[in-house]
């Protein structure tokens, strides 16, 4: 038979199968082990030798690129290369569309990452949006696509239509840039060269969705493209001496090891730390792709966090999957434009840097020292919160939500009621109010009610809860439940939580690279603005721990209750501090009084 053709002992089907070199894994797209695909017969017919000619051809250019990769080389994109690109891309955009049409899943669906394509409003057709439209069910995958195909091509037509580069760009730009990567090609965002390619994959995503929708509406076959012809490569020049990445290749990437942590059940990461290293991660892959760790320099790290220090911040979310060098080019220049914060730079490096150093504890990679260590980045001063003054916590529980029971749907539901509640009456981070669930309220023997914040359990949207002092041990606390909180009716939303058969306190939350608080707090801090609750400067949902903390000392309570209650970490003082149950100190909670605070015009909590 063949070579690299292999029957199956079940169907007697030929597929063709071949192994990547194990040192070049690292550098083929995905980190794939091998090249498989079917030949769709039992013998060699001229159409099985076609799909094995095409196969074979693959397979030999994603090795040339690998190869490239390893060695850190690359070259310019010629005009040559567009359309090999292109038709690369059609051929799996519609390969997937095809395979994928009674999928119930999107684990197959990776053309839907693909930057045009990202703009559908999929998440919008989730549960929550079901319950808005009057449906007993959400959308399945097949549906969400149908729905949102006729605004992409009409989209898509336009750009083309109004010759909108720079609209061609945004929209195709990140599949272009992934292409490139994969194929170990280069072309600087904004040339004829990139834009050529941009225009090129514009193309073939209205003539693959012009087939979608053939298929949905009509039953019509997707009509496959073929791989381009790759049995003749571009030749590509060897890289000089001096071009050459240094240090030996060990296989390892930060995104390898990354999966290898996350992998591990002796030290799970939180899903909280597995968002954050996967932003850093993204931030790492824009600038140097797939960069193995034995060419990871102090001098590359540096260069990443000067551009990434650049990058803006509050830019449109259709803008916010372009790649990093792209971005910070865009905005080059525009002093109206707000960069990230240095204490978020600082937490992307220490992110990459706590994957360095637990896979080395861990054995997964053996280095002289971790190059993401010890770099300085400018943090502005802590300038400490600024409680809210009683005139501005009375607004704000004079607004809609509280007082005629408005819920908008970016809201979160009863989110919009409880969370800031919360906030005021237990002084607890967004963070660990948005993940509580409903066994953290009980009721003792006299029925007096009780809470607590805590890292143990799980959250349905979170899987294993994470408190910010967690890794000292500290944070988690209980408490009575504020009167004030139960004269507002949470005992009766706690009932109707169980009556729903719902597990976490805000069912309708979701969790993003940010955290499960991420959304609301996105509607809350505009929310209260547009109503002039708050003023510009402060913190629209923090500063309720402010106001928190402040009032439990006016009202008496000890440092060390505040403490207690604030899930504070014990540091210093004395050493009798450190040991025993701290629980005690929950009691202080019922001394807690907010002078001047008015809740008269605040409506109890009733089910809608």
């Amino acid at each position: 038979m063949t070579r690299h053709v292999e029957r199956d002992r079940r169907s007697g089907r030929l597929s063709y199968r071949r192994v990547y070199p194990a040192p070049l894994r690292p550098f083929v797209p995905r980190q794939t082990r091998e090249l498989k695909r079917s030949l769709g017969a039992d013998r060699l017919t001229p159409e099985a030798l076609s799909i094995l000619a095409d196969a074979e051809a693959e397979y030999e250019r994603t090795l040339q690129a690998a190869q490239r990769k390893a060695k850190g080389s690359s070259r310019p994109l010629a005009e040559a290369d567009i359309g090999f690109l292109a038709q690369t891309y059609a051929h799996r955009l519609r390969a997937n569309l095809s395979d994928t049409h009674f999928d119930g899943s999107d684990s197959r669906r990776s053309w839907l990452g693909a930057s045009a394509w990202r703009h559908a409003p999929f998440a919008f057709m989730d549960q929550a949006g079901a319950e808005l439209a009057g449906r007993d069910e959400p959308w399945t995958n097949s549906q969400r696509i149908r729905e949102a195909l006729p605004d992409l091509l009409d989209g898509w037509r336009a750009l083309w239509a109004d010759g909108d580069r720079a609209g061609v760009t945004e929209a195709e730009g990140q599949s272009a840039d992934d292409l490139l990567a994969e194929f170990a090609l280069s072309a600087k965002p904004g040339s004829d060269e990139h834009f050529g390619l941009c225009l090129a994959l514009l193309k073939a995503d209205i003539a693959a969705g012009v087939q979608l929708q053939r298929l949905v509406s009509e039953g019509q076959d997707i009509e496959p493209v073929p791989l381009p012809d790759m049995s003749v490569p571009v030749p590509v020049a060897a890289p000089s001496a001096a071009s050459k990445s240094p240090g030996s290749t060990t296989g390892e990437t930060m995104s390898s090891l990354a999966e290898s942590l996350m992998k591990q059940t002796a030290d799970p990461v939180s899903v909280t730390t597995a968002q954050s290293w996967k932003t850093a991660l993204r931030f790492w892959r824009e600038l140097y792709g797939e960069l193995d760790c034995h060419s990871i320099t102090r001098r590359k790290v540096s260069e990443w966090l000067e551009l990434l220090s650049q990058r803006p911040k509050g830019i449109p979310k259709r803008l916010d999957r372009k790649a990093l060098p792209a971005l910070v080019e865009q905005f080059e220049g525009d002093a109206k434009v707000e960069r990230i914060a240095g204490k978020t730079v600082r937490q992307h490096l220490g992110s990459l840097s706590a994957i360095w150093n637990k896979a080395e504890k861990r054995g997964f990679i053996e280095a002289p020292s971790n190059p993401f260590s010890n770099h300085d980045v400018r943090v502005d001063a802590k300038t400490g919160g600024q409680p809210l003054t009683v005139g501005e916590l009375n607004a704000v529980f004079r607004l809609p939500v509280f007082t005629i029971g408005e819920r908008p749907r970016e809201g979160r539901g009863e989110a919009a009621y409880w969370m800031p509640l919360l906030a005021l009456f237990t002084g607890a981070r967004p963070g660990e109010i948005a993940q509580l669930i409903r066994s953290d309220f009980w009721q003792d023997e006299s029925g007096k009610w009780f809470m607590r914040y805590t890292d143990k359990g799980e959250h349905p949207a979170i899987g294993q809860r994470h408190l910010k002092t967690s890794r000292h041990g500290t944070g988690e606390r209980q408490f009575p439940v504020p009167q004030a909180l139960i004269d507002l009716g949470l005992p009766a939303y706690l009932n109707w939580l169980l009556e729903q058969g719902h597990v976490a306190m805000f069912p309708k939350l979701r969790a993003t690279a940010k955290g499960l608080h991420d959304s609301w707090s996105r509607w809350w801090g505009p929310y209260v603005r547009e109503h002039g609750a708050i003023p510009a400067g402060k913190r629209q949902a923090r500063e309720f721990r402010h106001n928190f903390m402040t009032a439990l000392r006016a009202s008496g309570v000890t440092d060390e209750a505040i403490s207690y209650l604030a899930g504070h970490s014990v540091r210093g003082g004395s050493t009798t501090r450190l040991y025993g149950d701290r629980s005690p100190y929950g009691a202080e909670i019922e001394k807690l009084r907010f002078e001047g605070l008015d809740l008269s015009a605040v409506r109890p909590w009733r089910a809608s």
